[in-house]
């Protein structure tokens, strides 16, 4: 009798990660855009839309600390090691929110 192992999730690539990634931010209406540093540990994003900030007007530090959350958890879903920084905030009066998110396989 032969058996066959197979893993529960094949081996995904940066790219793979971060195709994830971004289509979960487009899905969820984010109009985001991306860069990559060379080395592939640092990921910068601008959300474009916000589909919160009708909500963030009235109480941002509650939505926004939700928002980061979430934003957290898709990156959290695919890399091993990740820290989050928030640069601009559309409740500050800024066109577009920023991340810098420190990535490790």
């Amino acid at each position: 009798v032969k058996q066959q192992t197979m893993s529960a999730q094949p081996y995904l690539t940066f790219n793979d990660k971060l195709a994830i990634v971004k289509n979960a931010a487009t899905l969820a209406g984010f109009s985001p855009e991306f860069q990559i540093s060379e080395d592939q540990t640092t990921i910068y994003f601008q959300i474009h839309n916000c589909p919160f900030k009708e909500l963030a007007k009235h109480n941002s530090s509650t939505i926004c600390s939700m928002h980061n959350a979430y934003l957290l958890g898709m990156f959290n879903s695919v890399f091993t090691n990740v820290q989050l920084v928030e640069g601009e905030n559309m409740t500050n009066g800024c066109d577009l929110c920023s991340y810098r998110v420190s990535v490790t396989d």
